[in-house]
């Protein structure tokens, strides 16, 4: 089978210009509304989302190397041009975005991994998912 190293960063695009579209979208329609900020659990859950996209279309057995770097792109430019952010916390979160996607992107691929050498069933890794997304979540209170 043909790889394609750029299928999680078009599924993480994908992911992320919806929720942009979507809070646009929010703010557009009711522009006195409270919407939710950017934040690292945020980050880790469109991480992960878009990883377990990606490793349901095709399984890969090794942590994507530009996956880092485009996702700071990503994470930087899309909400800066839905204008959802300034600039400078654009910076900030496209540095959160590429520092969540490396750790996300290595662990998950070292669950799905372990995951594959024994006999699991199909929501394993699903459950795996959303375990990592929990633990970012505790990381998160307790580091910040």
């Amino acid at each position: 089978m043909k790889t394609h190293p750029y299928r999680l960063i078009f599924s993480l695009t994908i992911l992320v210009g919806l929720v942009c579209f979507a809070l646009f979208t929010a703010r557009l329609v009711q522009s006195a509304a409270v919407l939710p900020h950017f934040n690292l659990p945020h980050i880790a859950l469109l991480c992960l989302a878009a990883r377990l996209l990606t490793h349901l279309l095709a399984p890969q057995r090794t942590p994507t190397p530009t996956a880092a770097p485009l996702a700071a792109v990503v994470f930087g430019v899309l909400p800066l041009c839905a204008g959802l952010v300034t600039p400078d916390f654009a910076l900030r979160l496209a540095l959160a975005g590429g520092a969540v996607m490396l750790v996300t992107d290595f662990l998950f691929t070292a669950a799905a991994d372990r995951l594959a050498s024994a006999k699991a069933t199909p929501l394993a890794l699903p459950a795996a998912a959303l375990l990592l997304f929990l633990a970012m979540q505790a990381f998160t209170a307790v580091w910040l």
